[in-house]
């Protein structure tokens, strides 16, 4: 299935949840925002499979001083 991560077109072999995805990237969910067809996504909802056409951003924000 073809969907676009932060811009970019993707492809994926079998069905993931975005959960699963973020993890396959060896991110850490906590400090992420994710962003699915430009709604922002609930750590709670990340369980959500990936379609076909979806597209999802994740941003990460940090604080320096």
């Amino acid at each position: 299935m073809n969907f676009k991560f932060n811009g970019e077109s993707m492809s994926l072999d079998s069905a993931s949840t975005i959960k699963e995805f973020i993890h396959s990237l060896n991110l850490n969910a906590d400090g992420l925002i994710v962003l699915l067809n430009d709604n922002i996504i609930k750590k709670e909802n990340l369980d959500i499979v990936i379609e076909e056409g979806y597209s999802i951003e994740i941003l990460n924000f940090v604080c320096g001083g």
